[in-house]
């Protein structure tokens, strides 16, 4: 088996600014980690490029744009924040 892995994405995203007069570069960056469930049977050969699929069982993401956290979800110490805002606060205070 692949066991629990961490995995950190990086990718930049063309996004159209305020005033419309063009588009910019955003770098973005992915942290996650979780167990492959499923590969489909992809390769990688060094120096080539390639496609495919994989399915990851997630138990940490966390997504940055330029900077800036966007998502946090943590399932193992219940933690759900969106765009800075903590929607499992009240429910935990709560138990």
């Amino acid at each position: 088996g692949y066991g629990v892995k961490d995995y950190m994405i990086k990718w930049g995203q063309e996004v159209k600014n305020a005033d419309g007069s063009g588009f910019h570069l955003v770098p973005f960056v992915a942290y996650i980690k979780g167990v492959i469930s499923d590969d489909s049977g992809n390769s990688v050969n060094p120096g080539s490029n390639t496609t495919g699929t994989v399915t990851i069982n997630t138990m940490f993401y966390r997504l940055l744009c330029d900077g800036q956290e966007i998502r946090y979800i943590d399932k193992l110490n219940g933690v759900l924040k969106i765009n800075g805002i903590d929607y499992r606060s009240e429910l935990e205070s709560m138990l």
